[in-house]
């Protein structure tokens, strides 16, 4: 489960030794990631952390994964000498848009359009920055909870100079999407001394086979969550004018189909039969539509 993710890896005894720790920390942040986006999307949206592992900024952002179409945002804390930074993919954040949205591809966009990002985009991936520093500063211990604070989102590589691309960091790749058809990565990146003052140095490394069942990354809490439905008997058109001169007790005339589709996020998902079961109105379900987008 937890693969190398970059060459020239920099590693030292203290990353080593609370390795498993952060593995598990960031299956918890990539969770709660999923969390959110079935939320929106009602739709399972799968999230798998593919790789964890320990190396230097400047390594990481040399990535080959990370080269064309990237958007940066620093991660800093006041707590924190040095600073980390979330990479996404720009097909990531333009899938992300399409399925929150509810939007069947208009939205989708695998490349960069232009030099800077549009507002609606930075808006985006502004507000989904801020709710992962969120998850991070919720799942670190200790009762001293750490700030975390993210730029404006950039096309452009943060220029950091040349003694803060050295510094020795922690690297979650998250995989976003169905394995058939991946949405992109996102990176989190983060300074080691962050978690060494989070979970101390007395921790001694476990190995990962023997874990691998704890850490399994669950998501039953996935299935619990609301899902809003909206069931329409009927679509219709109407001017405007006529929809001015609308009054309190005036009729609308529906079709004389009683055939209803059930809505979820403005996409349709079932078709049914309007009706009645024990006294009061009813669906039948006769359709499923499969959502293979």
């Amino acid at each position: 489960m937890i693969s190398e993710i970059a060459s020239g890896r920099h590693r030292n005894k203290k990353s080593e030794d609370i390795l498993p720790y952060v593995e598990r920390f960031f299956l918890q942040v990539a969770e709660r990631l999923r969390s959110r986006q079935v939320n929106r999307s009602a739709s399972d949206i799968p999230v798998r952390v593919a790789a964890v592992d320990s190396t230097t900024l400047q390594d990481t952002l040399q990535n080959p994964e990370f080269r064309d179409g990237v958007v940066y945002s620093i991660v800093s804390s006041p707590s924190l000498h040095d600073s980390g930074c979330i990479m996404l993919q720009y097909g990531l954040i333009s899938r992300l848009m399409d399925k929150g949205y509810g939007a069947k591809g208009e939205i989708y966009d695998p490349q960069i359009q232009s030099r800077t990002l549009p507002h609606c985009t930075r808006m985006f991936i502004q507000r989904l920055t801020k709710e992962i520093c969120n998850d991070l500063k919720s799942f670190l211990p200790g009762t001293k909870k750490i700030e975390f604070h993210t730029t404006e989102p950039s096309i452009t590589e943060p220029n950091w100079a040349p003694q803060e691309r050295g510094t020795d960091v922690f690297v979650a790749m998250i995989d976003v999407g169905p394995l058939a058809q991946p949405y992109g990565l996102l990176s989190i990146i983060l300074p080691v001394n962050l978690f060494e003052m989070v979970f101390g140095l007395k921790a001694n490394r476990n190995s990962s086979g023997t874990e691998s069942e704890e850490d399994e990354f669950k998501n039953t809490r996935v299935f619990q969550l609301p899902v809003d439905i909206v069931a329409q008997l009927d679509s219709f058109t109407i001017s405007y004018a006529e929809l001015r001169n609308m009054m309190i007790g005036d009729f609308i005339p529906l079709s004389e189909s009683l055939e209803v589709s059930l809505r979820v996020n403005n996409q349709v998902k079932f078709y049914g039969e309007f009706g009645e079961v024990s006294g009061f109105r009813a669906v039948r379900i006769e359709k499923s539509v499969d959502d293979n987008s």
